[in-house]
């Protein structure tokens, strides 16, 4: 199922432009009452023309009620991202295909989202919009901080929010069953929306790399592989 997917990313995304290009390869797993949840990839393109591109596949569930979630994002050397593509698969027969892109200190949106037209601008302001926080913090995790404050972008409802990220220090843990010394950082809602929103990270320290995640609903998200690989 995974090559099949993998195959639809690049027939949907237009890979076949990046003829023999090498991306980074990364797959997650995510774990709940010892059974594998979802399966979360990343394909990391080198930077070109000041941009890094992202791609990215959920595959949640199993057989015929298993759903796909993809996008497809460009983000500045800050982590900030400028434009993507959202893409689901099988969410209920409802379509889901929106572009979005950041204009000044708006967020503009079109196209379809769970079956309705998704056309909207969102009101921020001169602080950073991270479209996927677990590409987008390497840079603070590198940069030393303390804490940031970002934009973000609510999934369930196409609404954009303040969110703040602070570093909670560094540990060794165990990742896939191997020790690695990394940087935790908790990040939530910035105000009262806190008490509902929050996300426990750990990032790679010697590259800033997302490697695992406490999840909401109790499950654990962690990386299992990585590499290089070869578009055609």
């Amino acid at each position: 199922m995974v090559k099949k997917v993998l195959l639809f990313c690049a027939l949907v995304f237009g890979f076949t432009s990046y003829a023999f290009a090498e991306v980074k390869y990364l797959e997650y797993y995510t774990l709940k009452d010892g059974e594998i949840a979802n399966k979360f990839y990343f394909d990391v393109h080198d930077p070109a023309d000041g941009l890094q591109k992202i791609f990215t596949t959920t595959v949640e569930g199993h057989g015929s009620a298993q759903m796909v979630l993809q996008d497809e994002f460009y983000i500045e050397s800050s982590g900030n991202t400028k434009s993507w593509l959202a893409t689901s698969l099988n969410d209920n027969g409802m379509e889901t295909r929106y572009s979005g892109k950041r204009d000044g200190n708006k967020i503009v949106i079109e196209g379809k989202w769970k079956g309705k037209k998704a056309d909207r601008e969102l009101e921020i302001d001169e602080d950073l919009f991270f479209y996927n926080p677990k590409i987008s913090l390497t840079p603070f995790i590198l940069s030393k901080e303390k804490e940031i404050e970002f934009w973000g972008l609510r999934q369930d409802n196409l609404t954009a929010f303040k969110m703040i990220a602070k570093r909670q220090g560094e540990e060794v843990i165990r990742v896939d069953g191997k020790p690695v010394e990394a940087i935790k950082v908790y990040w939530t809602v910035d105000g009262l929306g806190s008490m509902f929103f929050k996300r426990t990270y750990w990032f790679r320290k010697s590259d800033g790399l997302y490697i695992k995640q406490l999840t909401s609903d109790g499950g654990i998200r962690e990386l299992i592989s990585e590499g290089a690989r070869r578009l055609r």
